[in-house]
């Protein structure tokens, strides 16, 4: 059997040291308390989970036999009301699900089941990143709970031409043949794409300051504010990393004891 790299379904962060890292000129944000989602900008919504290859990949358990386009950490349909999830772009995002600091609940009993609950028009898509389809979709091998998990890569402009070829082109665009995006730029590309009120928008980001030592003490002053919040911590994205699909020092989480 061929050797497969390593792999994560989505883009995890390591823990943020100062001493380790240095952030200079990077984005930090709230580490927000909710459902971590990935949205196929609606390439699979619609059709039967038993013909998309990244359905129900990590977690081998009875699922929503039909897709939303909207997916956990672990591959799992979440099952988000048609209202919800007309307000998303035809493009793929990463985010957060969420309703408040005081809303884990809520949100996590609206993503679990089959069908939709009534708690939708309070949560909203606090959206991070816009990874590019051919890092979301490589080859590799995935470390669960349940074992190791062997995924094979797909072509998801091909694929999807075979099930929805009418919508293909709108996605020619996002199959970048390098994956080399960077988060800089995954900005701009969100700041013009994303609505500027409703439930779906652009996580706000800090910008950094460049010197190492001016940095250091922004991430210090910006998580004591987020502290007094009542915020569970904050997120820091490296403004020349890319998404990647694993475990990667271009985000750094630092959660707020």
């Amino acid at each position: 059997m061929n050797q497969l790299p390593k792999r994560t379904f989505l883009m995890l962060p390591r823990v943020y040291d100062a001493d380790r890292y240095t952030v200079g000129g990077a984005y930090i944000s709230e580490k927000l308390e909710g459902v971590r989602a990935f949205w196929d900008g609606g390439m699979s919504r619609g059709k039967a989970t038993a013909i998309v290859p990244w359905a129900n990949c990590l977690r081998p358990l009875t699922q929503n036999p039909i897709a939303t386009g909207l997916w956990s950490t672990h591959g799992r349909v979440i099952p988000a009301s048609d209202k919800f999830l007309n307000t998303l772009p035809c493009m793929p995002l990463d985010g957060v699900l969420w309703a408040g600091r005081q809303g884990v609940k809520v949100v996590r009993e609206a993503c679990s089941g089959n069908s939709p609950g009534p708690n939708w028009d309070n949560i909203e898509y606090a959206v991070i990143s816009t990874p590019a389809l051919n890092q979301v979709y490589r080859d590799g091998e995935i470390k669960t709970a349940w074992g190791l998990v062997r995924f094979k890569g797909i072509d998801a402009i091909k694929w999807l031409k075979r099930f929805s070829p009418f919508l293909a082109d709108d996605f020619y665009h996002l199959a970048s043949d390098s994956g080399f995006v960077s988060f800089d730029t995954e900005l701009m590309v969100l700041t013009d794409a994303l609505p500027a009120d409703g439930p779906i928008y652009l996580h706000r980001q800090v910008r950094l300051p460049f010197g190492v030592k001016d940095a250091a003490k922004a991430v210090a002053k910006e998580v004591e504010k987020l502290t007094k919040l009542g915020a569970a911590g904050a997120m820091i994205r490296a403004r020349d990393s890319r998404w990647e699909a694993r475990r990667t020092a271009g985000i750094l989480k630092y959660e707020i004891k």
